[in-house]
């Protein structure tokens, strides 16, 4: 579907959209699965159906209109990180390597049975932002390649995920994007890394939200927790455990800058953050 980008708000196509129409292919448009949606497929005959990142999950008929049924790709090495946000999951729970995965569609969420799959290391830096541009350059592959030796790679299947009860997780939203600095430096940088570029983590300053873009762990500056102050040319955080650096910030309506430059505009040697 067409979303919307900046702050205009203007509706803008999606890059498949406009590859399929630079190549003269019919583009139907939908966010629900209804009768129209139906006969439209089924006016197709199609061999095979691919899904990518649709919210929206197909009933048994559905599921059966295609001669080969559905292929989905999904941005984590399933059984793990089944359901919403697996990108950003991968992140806030120290993983040091996610993937992609392809495997045939069923009624379930992400429960269908394996096809292929491929490990991507993590970097200790990445945030959820880079990390799905480098799934997606990898998925795409992926994808590809079994499409084009449909038939071996559909008897090939690896067998039916069987998901741990905790394995399903839930997308982020604004309040878990928001700091506690009770937390270790280490678990505040995985938020930080997870939820760029959205929601966004942020902490409250003076009854402000301040958004934090960047930051990394380093050893804390002594002081209460929530205390920061310069250290050198950095804005550091006392934490539960360690420090937090503040690399780059947003304080609300406002464009990002440096930590350390935005605190030197605060005029005061420690602040306390919410």
């Amino acid at each position: 579907m067409d979303s919307k980008v900046g702050r205009s708000g203007t509706y803008q196509e999606s890059a498949v959209a406009l590859k399929a129409a630079s190549n003269q292919i019919e583009v139907y448009k939908t966010n629900e699965i209804d009768d129209v949606c139906r006969a439209w497929v089924m006016s197709l005959s199609p061999d095979i159906g691919v899904v990518v990142a649709y919210g929206v999950i197909f009933d048994a008929e559905f599921l059966e209109l295609p001669k080969s049924g559905w292929l989905n790709l999904h941005y984590s090495l399933l059984p793990a990180l089944r359901g919403a946000a697996p990108v950003q999951n991968a992140i806030l729970r120290g993983l040091e390597e996610t993937g992609v995965s392809v495997f045939r569609l069923d009624e379930g969420i992400d429960t269908g049975a394996l096809v292929r799959q491929e490990a991507v290391a993590i970097g200790s830096s990445e945030n959820a932002g880079d990390l799905l541009l480098k799934l997606t350059d990898v998925g795409a592959v992926l994808l590809s390649s079994v499409l084009m030796d449909l038939e071996s790679n559909l008897s090939g299947a690896l067998g039916q995920p069987t998901p741990a009860p905790d394995e399903k997780a839930g997308k982020p939203t604004r309040q878990s994007a928001k700091l506690s600095f009770s937390e270790s430096c280490n678990q505040l940088s995985r938020i930080i890394r997870a939820m760029n570029p959205e929601p966004m983590a942020w902490f409250e300053f003076e009854g402000k939200a301040v958004r934090v873009l960047r930051a990394r762990p380093t050893i804390s500056a002594g002081g209460e927790v929530g205390s920061a102050q310069l250290v050198g040319k950095e804005l550091v955080v006392t934490c539960g455990e360690g420090g937090l650096a503040l690399e780059t910030v947003q304080p609300a309506g406002k464009s990002a800058m440096s930590g350390s430059d935005w605190f030197r505009g605060l005029q005061t040697k420690v602040a306390f953050f919410e």
